[in-house]
């Protein structure tokens, strides 16, 4: 029953979102402004319905870290495409700044923009992408490539994870222990402490 509740929720949840999109949408073009805009629709986080027998956010695996995100206007090239190009939050902001013309934006900022995959979405952008969460006293801090996924909470004194995101892309398969991979573990570990920095 719980799990109907919560499926059920969610559901409704997610059509509430769309309806809402729904009504900036139809403003926009009764307004005239919809050929004059730049949409940029995100969620923070993903959801998990049941995977790893987890029914919410706050996870760093796949489900929890790859978030809605949709860019639509005359920027986008190719209307309805999509991309695998993997970008981060911090990536947002330089892009709508350079697509926008804005003035004075910082020099220091983490991000870069990704306006080229908006006009090509088959050309690559990050190496690698990083998330981190806190679960009760623990911080967990995660990074991805398109080979793997490497997790390390509480700088891996509390456990490790990896996952071959290939073989195994809802992540059930924990590889950190298995000495056959510490050669893959060191480098995603120094990608880890890289900072984004790719």
């Amino acid at each position: 029953q719980d799990k109907r509740e919560f499926l059920r929720s969610y559901y409704a949840c997610s059509s509430f979102m769309d309806a809402q999109v729904g009504k900036v949408i139809k403003a926009l073009e009764e307004s005239g402004q919809m050929d004059n805009t730049l949409i940029v629709f995100m969620g923070d986080h993903g959801y998990h319905l049941g995977e790893h027998n987890w029914w919410n956010k706050v996870t760093v695996f796949e489900k929890g870290t790859n978030a809605p995100f949709i860019v639509a206007g005359k920027a986008v090239v190719q209307k309805g495409a999509e991309t695998d190009a993997m970008v981060e939050f911090i990536d947002i902001y330089p892009t709508l700044a350079g697509l926008l013309d804005l003035k004075d934006v910082p020099g220091y900022l983490e991000g870069k923009s990704f306006a080229e995959v908006l006009k090509n979405p088959t050309l690559p952008f990050r190496n690698s992408v990083r998330a981190i969460t806190k679960r009760g006293d623990m911080l967990g801090r995660t990074v991805k490539t398109e080979e793997w996924r490497y997790t390390e909470w509480d700088n891996g004194n509390k456990g490790m994870e990896l996952y071959d995101q290939e073989n195994d892309p809802v992540e059930y398969k924990n590889l950190a222990a298995d000495p056959a991979y510490a050669g893959i573990i060191a480098v995603m570990k120094k990608l880890l402490d890289q900072n984004g920095s790719d």
